[in-house]
């Protein structure tokens, strides 16, 4: 619920941001006429948090080969592997362990190794087919396999009238049905038996005799009980999906409100005054690039990077008359500091290498971004304060500015 990966939910950040919250909420006036916006409930929000993080979240589950190919023909794939590996002559080297798994789901065992002589895959009777139809030196195994369908439809007497007229050697006749849900009721002369036992039942096997299996066909069986795996409602993956549906559902009402424009524009208003004390800290120290009048861009990334920046004027420089501009960025996330050097109205690609390439014969730190154009000069905390982020940052504008020809900034 990694291959998953993780759940995508950053609980500091988000703890982080209902802080800030607290602090903006606390300070409305008490007075608000009735009809205007109420916004979100921090408390009500960091509870749900609090909820969220007790929640028994693990790294999701792997898609199986099975479930990479498509699930729609699972009955087909399952009974063709139950048959493969029920073969005790086949090159799995597990011998009659699969079958004799089947056995001990019906608490039955034997001193000696099972022996199947034949398989049978979709076997004919006069009304219908039978899935699987197995025969050992002692039984006939009738095996009706439901993992999408209900068995309501199948002619369950006459898959025993079947088998009956066709065992000559008088074996002992075990019919099976073989589900993910157990039916409302059994037919005559059925065992019921789930998919979940019986992987249960094999996986405790194997602990005593992996090492002798084919280790090929060892990963395709517990890939293939992986699969099966999955809808069992009483696993703990099941439950640990229950209790994140659980948790959104219970809670929709408070995500809603988190999502809302209207509750993030006090977390829009909030970073644009802590960008704009930067800017000024800058100006304090003569480097004077940021109009007064430049607008504050909002940006969303997703829930855990909310905020925004200000881009500086565009300054052109003297070296083959690049374009330049800064802009400061701040989040629930980061503060970063960008920069952009271009000939053109939109930066390219080639523009942005040749800045990196600049900047490494000049000294100039940077961080190295995937396919990104703009550089990334800085990258702090979101907690770092103006003071402190200005120390940092204005020592790499100036020396920018000043290996690229431009004056008075």
């Amino acid at each position: 619920m990694e291959d998953a990966h993780v759940i995508p939910l950053d609980l500091q950040t988000a703890q982080s941001s209902l802080e800030q919250f607290k602090q903006l909420i606390e300070a409305l006036p008490l007075d608000q006429e009735e009809d205007s916006f109420i916004p979100l409930s921090i408390y009500r929000a960091e509870n749900a948090i609090q909820a969220f993080k007790k929640l028994p979240l693990t790294k999701t589950h792997r898609k199986s080969f099975i479930e990479i190919m498509g699930l729609s023909h699972l009955e087909n794939v399952s009974s063709k592997t139950l048959a493969f590996f029920m073969d005790s002559k086949e090159e799995h080297n597990l011998k009659d362990l699969v079958v004799n798994a089947l056995f001990s789901v019906m608490g039955e065992s034997f001193p000696y190794q099972i022996h199947t002589e034949n398989i049978v895959l979709e076997k004919r009777t006069e009304l219908g087919r039978i899935d699987l139809w197995v025969e050992t030196d002692e039984h006939i195994l009738v095996i009706e396999n439901k993992i999408h369908h209900h068995a309501n439809d199948n002619p369950f007497s006459d898959y025993v009238s079947h088998a009956r007229a066709n065992n000559p050697k008088d074996k002992k006749l075990k019919f099976i049905l073989l589900v993910i849900k157990e039916p409302e009721e059994t037919p005559e002369n059925y065992i019921v038996m789930t998919h979940f036992d019986l992987s249960k039942h094999i996986l405790k096997e194997l602990g005593q005799k992996s090492l002798q299996a084919d280790q090929y066909y060892l990963t395709y069986l517990i890939d293939y009980i992986s699969a099966i795996e999955k809808f069992n409602p009483h696993s703990e993956y099941a439950k640990m999906q229950m209790d994140i549906v659980n948790f959104y559902r219970n809670n929709r009402e408070i995500l809603e409100s988190i999502e809302d424009e209207k509750n993030k524009e006090s977390v829009y208003q909030y970073y644009e005054q802590k960008v704009r004390e930067i800017v000024e800290l800058l100006k304090d120290q003569e480097l004077d690039c940021f109009s007064d009048a430049a607008e504050f861009i909002k940006h969303e990334d997703n829930l855990s990077s909310i905020g925004g920046s200000l881009n500086s004027n565009t300054l052109h420089t003297t070296q083959d008359d690049y374009q330049l501009e800064f802009e400061i960025y701040k989040s629930t996330a980061y503060t970063n500091l960008w920069c952009r050097r271009f000939k053109a109205k939109y930066i390219k690609k080639q523009d942005s290498l040749e800045f990196q390439a600049f900047l490494n014969n000049e000294n100039i730190p940077f961080i190295e971004q995937e396919n990104h154009y703009d550089v990334l000069l800085l990258e702090e905390n979101e907690s770092i304060s103006a003071e402190e982020f200005v120390e940092k940052a204005y020592p790499i504008i100036k020396k920018i500015l000043n290996k690229s020809g431009v004056a008075n900034h």
